[in-house]
Protein backbone atom coordinates (compact mmCIF):
# COMPACT_ATOMS: atom_id res chain seq x y z
CA UNK A 1 0.00 0.00 0.00
CA UNK A 2 1.23 3.11 -0.93
CA UNK A 3 2.03 6.24 1.97
CA UNK A 4 0.11 8.39 2.53
CA UNK A 5 -0.30 11.69 0.00
CA UNK A 6 -0.65 14.10 2.37
CA UNK A 7 2.50 12.69 4.68
CA UNK A 8 5.07 12.72 1.42
CA UNK A 9 3.35 16.59 0.73
CA UNK A 10 4.53 17.49 4.53
CA UNK A 11 7.81 15.70 4.13
CA UNK A 12 8.33 17.54 0.41
CA UNK A 13 7.19 21.19 2.46
CA UNK A 14 9.99 20.25 5.44
CA UNK A 15 12.72 19.57 2.73
CA UNK A 16 12.05 22.86 0.88
CA UNK A 17 11.85 24.69 4.36
CA UNK A 18 15.28 23.30 5.17
CA UNK A 19 16.48 24.24 1.82
CA UNK A 20 15.18 27.89 2.30
CA UNK A 21 16.91 28.10 5.52
CA UNK A 22 20.41 27.08 4.13
CA UNK A 23 20.04 29.83 1.11
CA UNK A 24 22.54 32.47 0.62
CA UNK A 25 22.79 35.46 -1.18
CA UNK A 26 26.02 35.02 -2.76
CA UNK A 27 24.22 33.71 -5.91
CA UNK A 28 22.27 36.39 -6.42
CA UNK A 29 25.01 38.79 -5.85
CA UNK A 30 26.76 37.43 -8.28
CA UNK A 31 23.96 38.27 -10.40
CA UNK A 32 24.72 41.73 -9.44
CA UNK A 33 28.30 41.66 -9.93
CA UNK A 34 27.64 40.23 -13.39
CA UNK A 35 25.34 43.44 -13.77
CA UNK A 36 27.95 45.56 -12.67
CA UNK A 37 30.33 44.84 -15.10
CA UNK A 38 27.37 44.86 -17.94
CA UNK A 39 27.17 48.57 -17.15
CA UNK A 40 30.75 49.33 -17.48
CA UNK A 41 30.67 47.58 -20.78
CA UNK A 42 27.76 49.21 -22.27
CA UNK A 43 29.05 52.68 -20.32
CA UNK A 44 25.69 53.23 -18.62
CA UNK A 45 23.61 53.56 -20.40
CA UNK A 46 22.73 57.18 -19.49
CA UNK A 47 26.44 57.98 -18.21
CA UNK A 48 27.60 61.55 -19.10
CA UNK A 49 30.07 61.33 -22.09
CA UNK A 50 33.22 62.17 -21.50
CA UNK A 51 34.37 65.39 -21.08
CA UNK A 52 37.32 67.31 -23.79
CA UNK A 53 39.88 67.04 -21.21
CA UNK A 54 39.31 63.11 -20.57
CA UNK A 55 39.49 62.84 -24.30
CA UNK A 56 42.25 65.21 -24.75
CA UNK A 57 44.15 63.11 -22.15
CA UNK A 58 43.21 59.68 -24.16
CA UNK A 59 44.33 60.96 -27.20
CA UNK A 60 41.00 61.72 -28.56
CA UNK A 61 40.30 57.94 -27.73
CA UNK A 62 36.44 57.58 -26.82
CA UNK A 63 37.07 54.25 -25.23
CA UNK A 64 34.82 52.94 -22.21
CA UNK A 65 33.75 55.38 -20.10
CA UNK A 66 35.18 54.50 -16.12
CA UNK A 67 37.55 52.32 -17.76
CA UNK A 68 41.44 53.55 -18.15
CA UNK A 69 43.42 51.57 -16.50
CA UNK A 70 40.66 48.82 -15.82
CA UNK A 71 41.06 49.10 -11.38
CA UNK A 72 37.68 50.56 -10.68
CA UNK A 73 35.86 47.94 -12.73
CA UNK A 74 38.46 44.90 -10.96
CA UNK A 75 37.68 46.50 -7.66
CA UNK A 76 33.89 46.22 -7.42
CA UNK A 77 33.59 43.64 -3.76
CA UNK A 78 30.99 41.47 -2.69
CA UNK A 79 30.42 40.88 1.31
CA UNK A 80 28.14 38.49 2.33
CA UNK A 81 26.94 38.77 5.59
CA UNK A 82 23.77 36.73 6.90
CA UNK A 83 20.95 37.14 4.67
CA UNK A 84 22.37 40.40 2.43
CA UNK A 85 24.64 41.13 0.52
CA UNK A 86 26.81 44.55 -0.36
CA UNK A 87 28.67 45.37 -2.74
CA UNK A 88 31.04 48.14 -3.36
CA UNK A 89 33.93 49.48 -5.28
CA UNK A 90 37.82 48.96 -3.52
CA UNK A 91 39.06 51.47 -4.85
CA UNK A 92 38.78 55.29 -2.79
CA UNK A 93 38.01 57.25 -6.50
CA UNK A 94 34.85 54.74 -7.00
CA UNK A 95 32.75 56.15 -4.65
CA UNK A 96 33.08 59.62 -6.20
CA UNK A 97 31.76 58.35 -9.05
CA UNK A 98 28.65 57.28 -7.51
CA UNK A 99 27.70 60.61 -5.33
CA UNK A 100 29.15 62.93 -8.33
CA UNK A 101 32.16 64.34 -6.20
CA UNK A 102 33.43 66.29 -8.21
CA UNK A 103 32.99 64.44 -11.69
CA UNK A 104 29.90 63.29 -13.01
CA UNK A 105 27.32 61.26 -11.51
CA UNK A 106 28.17 57.64 -13.14
CA UNK A 107 26.62 55.17 -10.40
CA UNK A 108 27.99 51.81 -11.53
CA UNK A 109 26.52 50.45 -9.05
CA UNK A 110 22.64 51.39 -9.52
CA UNK A 111 21.91 47.78 -11.10
CA UNK A 112 18.76 46.77 -9.38
CA UNK A 113 16.24 46.90 -12.63
CA UNK A 114 13.09 44.09 -12.90
CA UNK A 115 15.35 41.99 -15.19
CA UNK A 116 18.07 41.91 -12.71
CA UNK A 117 15.36 40.71 -9.67
CA UNK A 118 14.17 38.74 -12.22
CA UNK A 119 17.60 36.87 -12.52
CA UNK A 120 18.29 36.85 -8.71
CA UNK A 121 14.94 35.12 -8.16
CA UNK A 122 15.57 32.70 -10.75
CA UNK A 123 18.76 31.92 -8.96
CA UNK A 124 17.63 31.52 -5.71
CA UNK A 125 14.68 29.44 -7.02
CA UNK A 126 17.16 27.31 -8.88
CA UNK A 127 19.10 26.97 -5.53
CA UNK A 128 15.74 25.65 -3.75
CA UNK A 129 14.55 22.95 -5.73
CA UNK A 130 17.72 21.54 -7.17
Amino acid sequence: MAGDPLDELRRVFAELADRAQALTPEKPGEVLRDAIDQKFEQGGPGWPPLAPSTLDRRGGAVRQILVDSGALRASIQMTVTGDSVELFPGVPYGRKHIEGDGVPVRDFLDVLTNATLDKAADVLVEELVS
